[in-house]
């Protein structure tokens, strides 16, 4: 005597593309399935199917996808230019505008401050300083550490003159 696979073992079956809708719907009506529900659910899970993606193809998604977001967030790409790779890496254009205006929010959080170290670093190496276009000066980093890094005005002075 043999038996029909499970629900579950056929969901697989389908879910991978091991078989199509209409096998799928047979197995579900001999488990006892009304063939309504039966035809619904096989196709369901068979539009799902198209095999197991290659695993070069995933990856290169991924990457794609941290390139695209990295790019965001710095800056040097906008909506009109990341839309068509968000659509391309199977974004619906439901989810594109929603992808974008979270990543807008997180391009808007205040980047990462600089450490007391670098900032030091920068003063004695008459680096430009970003915020001013000038070189940082002893004042600028004294600044820096008393109001980014809430130094204490003698322990900031302190730290520089090491």
């Amino acid at each position: 005597r043999f038996s029909e696979p499970t629900a579950f073992v056929t969901r697989a079956l389908l879910s991978d593309g091991a078989i199509s809708a209409e096998r799928g719907t047979t197995i579900l009506e001999n488990t006892g399935w009304t063939p309504d529900l039966a035809q619904l659910v096989a196709e369901h899970y068979a539009a799902k199917s198209g095999g197991s993606p290659d695993p070069l193809v995933s990856k290169a998604d991924t990457q794609l996808w941290t390139a695209l977001h990295r790019s965001y967030i710095a800056g040097d790409t906008d909506d009109q230019a990341a839309t068509p790779v968000l659509h391309e890496l199977g974004a619906t254009a439901d989810g594109v505008p929603v992808i974008l205006a979270r990543w807008a929010a997180e391009r808007a959080l205040k980047s990462k401050k600089l450490t007391a170290a670098q900032v030091k670093k920068a003063a004695s190496e008459e680096s430009i300083n970003a915020a001013t276009g000038q070189p940082w000066t002893h004042a600028d980093a004294l600044a820096y550490l008393i109001e980014e890094l809430h130094y204490n005005a003698t322990d900031a002075a302190s730290f520089l003159a090491i």
